[in-house]
Order: structure tokens, then sequence, then C-alpha cells
């Protein structure tokens, strides 16, 4: 699916079309999305990319765009049976109803967390950040 097709389904959502499908909420009310805040020694900014905190597994979404998940990597990307994943829709909804958690993370950090979720799908430094002072509901 080209991501023009998936950006276009995704901004036109509206909040109640979101909130009717009953999967994407329950994730949001749990505030399972995380905005990550790059934070170095004089300046502070918004990562482009989001992040998915999950049970089994933690995902990597560019808002609108990509999320890592399986389902999106085969059913979007692959064979273009699906306009979007739970976790990209979740992510719009979690942001406009702002129902998401605040990370505070050096690019490091950042970098490094990454790197877990694509190799091991879940990333220890995120939930040391997470249960540590250094998040913000």
């Amino acid at each position: 699916m080209d991501y023009r097709v998936v950006k276009e389904y995704i901004n036109e959502l509206s909040v109640e079309q979101l909130e009717s499908m009953k999967r994407i909420v329950s994730p949001v009310i749990l505030r399972k999305f995380i905005k990550i805040v790059i934070k170095e020694e004089k300046s502070k900014y918004e990562a482009p990319i989001w992040l998915y905190i999950g049970t089994r597994s933690d995902h990597i979404i560019v808002p609108r765009l990509y999320c890592s998940c399986k389902h999106f990597v085969i059913r979007v990307m692959s064979e273009k049976q699906s306009l979007g994943c739970i976790h990209i829709i979740g992510q719009k909804l979690a942001e406009e109803k702002r129902l998401y958690r605040v990370i505070e993370m050096t690019h490091k950090e950042y970098l490094e967390a990454i790197y877990e979720i694509i190799r091991y799908g879940r990333s220890r430094v995120i939930r040391k950040i997470l249960y540590s002072s250094k998040a913000r509901k």
C-alpha cells in the first residue's frame, strides 16, 4: 500500500469513528502510546516517532504513516489488504484525546530503545524510564 493512501485514510477518520472501534479505545485509555521528547544539554525537541508499549511486544509508530507491527507490515504494506492497524489508528485517537504518556530521554537512549524494539520486540530502556521519575502522564 502506498503510504499516501494510508495517511489519507488515517487523517479522514473522525474522533467519533475512532471511538467506535472497540479494540482501539482500550489501549488509548490505558495510555499505552508514548510520545518521546529528546532532551539534550541545552535543548528539547519532540521525536518524530511514537511508541506503543504492549504486553507482548512494543511497536514503533510514525504517526499516520507506519507501524512496525506484523499486521501493518504484512497486511498493509505487503499484501495491501488493509489501510491501517490498531496501533497507528490508536495513536491518532490518543493524540486527539491527549491520552498518552510523555517521556524524556537522551538521544542515545532513544536510539537504543528503537534498536531494542527492532531487534527484540521490546525495549528495556523505555520500561526503565517509564517506571522511574522521568515519565510524565
